[in-house]
């Protein structure tokens, strides 16, 4: 709080401030900037509280309290008037509850001035303003939408905190960790799974004479797999592709061998994971 004044305020009525209503206010807007004085106070509340008549419609306009926001009403077409950055002080809450209590509101004229100083108002991205008293006329969505830009922005370029960064931090950490036990425990359970399967193999590989120089390998597995077989004997080896694509029936026909030879059956899957089976001895399975 100010000092009072050491001396009457002088109201130099022919200076040329007080040629409107306007002019009034903002000579004692400057003096309650300057010093404490309660007949300024007192007159400022009087002017504010002055009867206004929409800029739209030119219904009178109903002062009304939201919080510890003044506004004006038009109960005619809905729209707002706020004396000099009144809005500002409503929250994004306040606004949405404003605009179900206000509803639509309509503008009946194309030609809007200010109800404090009949100054034309221009119209921004939210607002009607005007230049003079700073005051704004608007509808309840108008309202909503700066206030909903104000705090996306307010969100956006506002730097995390300590607590916030520590908590991302620890985030972070946990979704590594059971991200990676996850993909370890799937890679051991697809392991397991093709390993088993090959295991199986073993006793499930049949064989059988085509003709007098043929033979036929097939099996089947539970899951489609990519298949190859690898021939061995005493002087040479060889492979040859069962399915290249990956499939459950696996089925190769092959001339049948001069000498002992042994066969043995890898499996990859669609993961890249590979597994063969032990040596088989083609006799025996015959």
């Amino acid at each position: 709080m100010g000092m009072w004044p050491s001396r009457p305020i002088n109201l130099n009525y022919d200076s040329g401030l007080f040629h409107s209503r306007t002019g009034y206010y903002n000579y004692f807007q400057k003096k309650c900037n300057d010093i404490y004085n309660p007949s300024v106070a007192f007159f400022l509340k009087i002017y504010r509280m002055s009867p206004m008549n929409c800029p739209s419609c030119k219904h009178e306009l109903t002062p009304s309290q939201l919080g510890s926001t003044v506004y004006w009403a038009c109960n005619a077409c809905h729209l707002l008037w706020f004396d000099n950055k009144e809005n500002d002080f409503l929250s994004l809450d306040e606004t949405e509850m404003l605009e179900k209590k206000i509803g639509k509101g309509i503008f009946q004229s194309k030609t809007i001035s200010c109800p404090r100083d009949d100054l034309p108002l221009y119209k921004d991205s939210y607002y009607y303003r005007c230049s003079s008293c700073g005051g704004v006329f608007t509808e309840c969505s108008g309202l909503v939408k700066e206030k909903t830009s104000r705090a996306k922005h307010y969100i956006a370029s506002r730097p995390l905190t300590l607590n916030q960064i520590r908590s991302v931090v620890v985030l972070g950490a946990i979704l590594t960790f059971f991200g990676a036990n996850y993909v370890i425990l799937n890679t051991l359970n697809r392991k397991t799974t093709i390993q088993s399967q090959a295991a199986e193999l073993v006793t499930n590989i049949h064989i059988r004479n085509v003709n007098n120089s043929q033979l036929a390998l097939f099996f089947t597995t539970d899951r489609p797999y990519v298949s190859v077989v690898h021939f061995r004997t005493k002087t040479r080896q060889w492979s040859v592709y069962i399915n290249k694509e990956p499939h459950m029936d696996h089925f190769l026909v092959f001339d049948k061998p001069d000498e002992q030879t042994t066969a043995q059956v890898t499996l990859n899957d669609a993961n890249g994971t590979q597994v063969s089976t032990k040596d088989l001895n083609i006799n025996e399975i015959r």
